[in-house]
């Protein structure tokens, strides 16, 4: 229905008809009355009220504590009333923001995946898109109706607002409950991440709404009331609401806005903060101001700090609390606030933003996380006995519970978020000094984890979750804790059984409770194998890097031999156990870890397995889609390998498998498909066997002219007959369910491939896909065509026929039995690949045959016969050919008359070289050729999944020379299903809840580009004991710089140098051509020597025979 403020009436006359107004005009409608609405709330909310002074500070009225509604109702004359009827229509504009599952898939359908989408004219989302039609003056896209829209304020003589301007326009209001109706609006209009809305904040640094200031009044007001505690509820939903905003508005690793709030508000300012007190509390008066003074000196100023700050406020009273007082009151508001602040945090340094993660680690955050472990014990241990003797108490505790969880995931996703690292660009100029800094960044931040993360929490946390997680439902599969009495968090490692009421309750599911438990799990695994596996772990500097603390930092500073004594004898402990209950790949279907290339450097990541993957663990359809992958992947090349792989997990895998999780939503046994479709092979093939094995030992008789349907000849005894009917009925059963199934697992996973497949082979008739009768025909031609589909169908059908005409139909289904058996469904592809190639060759031989039918008719007087068949007397060119074609494949020619003329001669040996020889072996061989090729194919295949690594192609024995055990490579660091099923949690999970390299990667997906792949580059390679080139990279760069300046030196000397080259060539010359000389000349003097010694040996034998 049309709301009335989008019709007008059709003609001036009262009783006239309302129409609805045209669309452009009922936009701007809309326009002026969310602006107006604007201007009402702010107006009303301000009058008569005194703004917050964030440079003197406000006095908060603590006894505020009544009901909106109410309120409406009180003296027209308070303030009450007005705020209140303010936070009500704050609540319109809040529920005109919601978002709606329901129209987003629409849009997302229509409009986010249209041209129009894609050009960008519209948002990604219908929620970004309303917000930033009613946002016009902050979004930056008035239009035409511009000034239209201003017209109201120009009249009114106030200035312009939408809603997202009166988000910081609100958080001056002195009332805590109006700021945070005015935080919970910013989170509705910030819900998606949309660049233009979130950057629209920037410029909210005016007297009159200074973002940033507003917010450290608010965390410097909270902290004043929380030290006293004095704050209300309203205070602390306040405070929830403001992290939450400041969270949306870094969603979609914003670096410019996490700088924004990293950055000091303060430097215009010595001091914004003055805090007083309310005067009416004389006790404290005196306490009061000094503490103010001990504010002015201490308070951060920056949005960031301000974040480690309350953060470590709040866990210490909480712990503080835990030493006189088992109260669960204000508990639960106490983790929620702790959750947001773990969220917050995360989302001020993903993508990362060094700068931030720099100002939480120095706040030693790390150390928080730590303290939050053992409040959480305390508190879990203290409670639990607690609710044994008050079952008031039991659905409170239930939502503390379910907040403690929450607060443990977002503390452990934050630590993990510190770990990400920037893009580097190779070939950027700077790009050596980035490296040493970022180098230096990582080493820094993993040796404060080192030293303030407690490994033993780590590693007892993996064991105790896992316990209560569902893995551990069966007995068979708990793991038993490594207990050290010596050990001063010694209970850590127990795990309490879950109390039976736990169990039972409804608001707190038991599922959900498990499920939450299995992920602090993965996420307990993924920060210690984060930490521990750190390359910056193995550069020389990093035993001797020194950490500045503050004063109060903790008193215990833990080492890496510590944390190498725990993964000894914890960690590896769980390892060990979950691979000896399972196998060394189980944990791959719960804990997922990667490597990928993000720019110059390798980043390693770890994501909580989605759903779908860690119920369908046996799935055997997935195993066997899997297995085909394997086999049919491209791999030409590296390249293509991950290219290939790629494609087919994003066009195949991904929606596979989802539609798989989805039929478990199904009753049984619809829910089970791949089992029954397991079931249903195993037990086709088994009465296949034993049909068959009856026929040959008791079927009697042979060819004979009754009816096919009679088989009652052909048994000695109606038991068989019996015994035949009751097998061909099961097997025809169980082949029916296995279509059945078939069709409900595949039917539409082939029908979206194949559309897909359509959609990029006709780019330009996509359109016609919108209509329904062309999409459902296109649709139904895709499945029949099916290829498995077809081949069931034949199976079914020669199961009927071997169930109602005839046994021996069953004969056929011997075939499916050959297809389960490697070697010789070899065999049958190599035959089914070369069809076309055999056919055509047939074809030819038909050809040839005809040929020599017809010469023969027109050179002899008479005909010729075959081994087998006398064609001779064949009547007509019909009859010869078709003698021809059955019986002259198989011998030649055989003449009447002894004698064998010239022509005969001729015709006999051309018809023996080109049918019997030449065609019979083209068809052998092509076969043949076949099954080699397929068979080599298969061979490479198996060689490579042993010796090389499908995700990065390095080989075993360069992985092997470099110190880096093959099998835990290929398991571990690049497990290629790791990587499918990273891929289809990117699919599935919230962008908002993504980090940075995820992010990354995704964006990567959309482009169609594979290069985050780790191609020839693993981290352990890079960073191994024998040889730290990952970490040294850096250093060789830099060591260039010190060449650099000879190298400019020789290359501005370049054509001196070339001179000089020409001269020096030139002096060789002549020296060896004075070289010649002098040896002409030696050899002559020599020559003159020796001939003047043979005269003198002459003449001296003259003297002696004188």
């Amino acid at each position: 229905e049309i709301p009335r403020i989008l019709k007008r009436q059709g003609t001036s006359s009262v009783d006239a008809p309302y129409e609805p107004m045209p669309p452009e005009v009922a936009v701007l409608q809309v326009q002026e009355w969310i602006l107006r609405l604007c201007h009402t709330i702010r107006n009303q909310g301000f009058l008569n009220t005194e703004k917050l002074e964030i440079l003197t500070g406000f006095a908060e009225d603590k006894r505020e504590g009544f009901d909106r509604y109410t309120a409406l109702f009180q003296n027209e004359d308070s303030d009450r009333p007005k705020w209140a009827a303010s936070r009500a229509l704050l609540q319109i504009l809040q529920e005109l923001l919601t978002r709606n599952d329901e129209i987003e898939e629409l849009w997302a359908d229509k409009i986010a995946n249209s041209s129009i989408g894609a050009s960008g004219k519209l948002n990604m989302t219908f929620v970004t898109q309303k917000a930033s039609l009613f946002s016009p003056f902050s979004y930056g896209d008035e239009g035409q109706n511009g000034q239209r829209l201003r017209k109201f304020f120009i009249e009114s003589q106030v200035p312009e607002i939408d809603p997202l301007m009166l988000v910081s326009v609100l958080l001056y209001h002195p009332q805590a409950a109006m700021r945070l109706e005015a935080f919970t609006l910013g989170c509705r209009i910030l819900r998606d991440p949309n660049p233009n809305l979130q950057e629209a904040y920037k410029g909210h640094t005016e007297s009159h709404m200074h973002l940033q200031k507003a917010m450290g009044y608010q965390f410097s007001f909270f902290q004043s009331c929380y030290k006293k505690v004095m704050y209300s509820d309203n205070d602390v939903d306040m405070m929830a609401g403001m992290l939450k905003l400041i969270q949306q508005l870094c969603e979609g690793h914003k670096v410019d806005l996490q700088d924004f709030l990293g950055e000091d508000y303060t430097a215009e300012v010595l001091n914004i903060f003055s805090m007083k007190q309310d005067e009416d509390d004389d006790d404290d008066k005196d306490n009061d101001k000094d503490d103010d003074d001990d504010q002015d000196s201490g308070e951060p100023n920056n949005i960031v700090q301000w974040t480690s700050q309350m953060l470590k406020m709040i866990l210490v009273s909480m712990r503080s609390a835990q030493s006189w007082q088992a109260s669960m009151e204000g508990r639960e508001k106490q983790y929620i606030l702790v959750q947001q602040l773990f969220e917050t945090a995360a989302e001020l340094v993903q993508g990362p933003n060094r700068a931030n993660q720099a100002l939480l680690l120095s706040n030693e955050i790390c150390s928080d996380v730590n303290r939050l472990w053992t409040i959480v014990r305390i508190d879990e241990m203290a409670f639990r006995g607690l609710i044994q003797d008050n079952e008031d108490l039991f659905d409170s505790w239930m939502d503390l519970l379910k907040s403690m969880r929450m607060a443990e995931v977002a503390a452990l996703k934050f630590l993990l978020s510190l770990h990400e690292e920037e893009e580097l660009d190779a070939d950027d100029p700077e790009y050596a000094t980035q490296s040493e800094q970022v180098i230096e960044h990582k080493t820094m931040t993993v040796k404060r984890m080192i030293e303030e993360l407690n490994p033993k929490v780590l590693a007892d946390k993996i064991i105790s979750r896992w316990n209560w997680s569902k893995e551990a439902d069966d007995p068979k599969y708990y793991v038993e804790p490594k207990v050290d009495e010596d050990e001063e968090d010694a209970d850590l490692a127990e795990t309490a059984p879950r109390p039976k009421r736990e169990v039972e309750c409804e608001t707190y599911l038991l599922e959900e409770q498990k499920d939450d438990c299995l992920e602090i799990c993965a996420m307990c695994y993924s920060v210690f194998m984060a930490v521990y596996n750190a390359p910056e772990t193995k550069q020389p500097g990093f035993k001797n890097m020194k950490i500045e603390r503050s004063a109060d930092s903790p008193e215990k500073i833990y080492t890496f031999n510590y944390w190498s004594a725990n993964k000894t004898k914890m960690f590896d402990h769980f390892c060990e156990h979950i691979n000896k209950m399972h196998n060394e790949k189980y944990l791959h279907f719960l804990f997922g870890q990667v490597e990928i290339q993000r720019g110059a450097r390798l980043q390693r990541m770890f994501f909580f397995v989605h759903p779908s993957i860690r119920v369908l663990k046996d799935h055997p359809l997935i195993h066997r889609w899997q297995e085909t992958c394997q086999q049919e992947v491209d791999r030409s090349s590296p390249e293509a390998q991950i290219d290939s792989f790629s494609d087919s997990v994003m066009a195949q895998y991904i929606p596979f498998v989802l539609k798989q999780y989805e039929l478990l939503g199904n009753p049984w046994p619809f829910n089970k498909a791949g089992a029954v479709i397991s079931t249903c092979m195993n037990t086709t093939m088994i009465t296949t066997c034993i049909i068959n094995a009856i026929l040959v030992f008791q079927y009697t008789g042979s060819y004979s002219h009754h009816s096919i349907l009679n088989m009652e000849l052909h048994f000695e005894s109606h038991l068989w007959i019996y015994i035949l009917t009751f097998l061909t009925t099961i097997h025809l059963v169980f082949s029916l369910v296995w279509l059945l199934f078939h069709i409900l697992s595949y039917r539409q996973h082939i029908i979206n491939a194949g559309l897909d497949e359509w959609k990029e082979a006709n780019p330009r008739e996509v359109s016609k896909l919108n209509n329904a009768a062309f999409k459902f025909f296109l649709s139904e031609s895709i499945f029949f065509s099916d290829g498995e589909l077809l081949y069931n169908v034949f199976l079914v059908m020669c199961s009927f026929l071997g169930r109602y005409v005839n046994f021996l139909f069953n004969s056929v289904n011997t075939i499916d039995l050959c297809m389960n058996i490697p070697i010789l469904y070899k065999v049958i592809q190599s035959i089914t690949n070369s069809i076309n190639s055999v056919a055509g060759t047939m074809v030819l031989g038909f050809c040839l045959q005809y040929i020599f039918v017809g010469y023969g008719f027109m050179v002899f007087g008479s005909g010729y016969a075959f081994a087998d068949m006398d064609a001779s007397t064949c009547a007509n060119l019909l009859d010869c050919l078709k003698a021809h074609w059955d019986y002259g494949f198989r011998s030649a020619p055989v003449w009447h008359e002894p004698s064998l003329s010239s022509l005969r001669f001729t015709f006999d040996y051309m018809y023996n070289l080109s049918i019997i020889l030449i065609m019979a072996a083209i068809i052998s061989g092509i076969i043949i050729d076949t099954f080699a090729d397929l068979k080599d194919e298969q061979n490479s295949i198996e060689e490579a999944q042993q010796n090389n690594c499908f995700i990065c192609s390095l080989s075993r024995s360069e992985l092997e020379r470099k110190k880096v055990p093959f099998q835990a490579h290929i398991i571990q660091d690049h497990y290629m299903w790791a990587y499918a099923r990273f891929l289809l949690y990117l699919d599935q999970e919230d962008p908002s809840n993504l980090t940075g390299p995820e992010s990354f990667v995704k964006q990567k997906l959309k482009e169609n580009n594979s290069t985050f792949f780790p191609n020839r580059r693993c981290i352990k390679m890079e960073s191994g004991d024998s040889g730290e080139s990952h970490l040294e990279r850096v250093v060789r760069v830099r060591d260039m710089d010190d060449f650099r300046q000879p190298l400019n030196t020789i290359a501005e000397n370049v054509e001196v140098i070339k001179k000089a080259e020409v001269q020096f060539k030139m002096e060789l010359k002549e020296l060896r051509n004075a070289v010649l000389g002098f040896t002409q000349i030696l050899q002559k003097l020599s020559t003159m020597m020796a001939s003047q010694d043979d005269d003198d040996k002459k003449k001296k034998k003259k003297k002696k025979t004188g």
